[in-house]
C-alpha cells in the first residue's frame, strides 16, 4: 500500500497519490486514442490499485473517521 500509519504520509497519500490516480483514470477513460491507452496502461493499472486501496480504507473505517475521510478526500 502507498500509505503508512503516520499522519504525514497519510495526508501525502490523500493529496498526491489519490488525486493523481483519479485524474489518470479520468483521462484514460475519456481519451479514445489507442496509442495513448497502450502507452499509459501501466499508469492506469497503478491508479486503479490506489483507488482500490481507498475503497478498502473506507470499508475498514467507521463512524466519525469515515465521515472525516470522505469530507477531506472526496472534495
Amino acid at each position: 500500500m502507498r500509505f503508512r500509519n503516520n499522519e504525514t504520509d497519510f495526508w501525502n497519500w490523500c493529496k498526491h497519490y489519490l488525486r493523481q490516480a483519479k485524474s489518470v483514470i479520468r483521462a484514460y477513460d475519456n481519451i479514445e486514442s489507442s496509442s495513448y491507452r497502450f502507452k499509459n496502461i501501466k499508469a492506469y493499472k497503478e491508479a486503479k490499485e490506489i483507488l482500490e486501496q481507498y475503497e478498502v480504507l473506507k470499508f475498514l473505517t467507521n463512524g466519525r473517521t469515515k465521515s472525516i475521510i470522505r469530507e477531506v478526500i472526496d472534495q
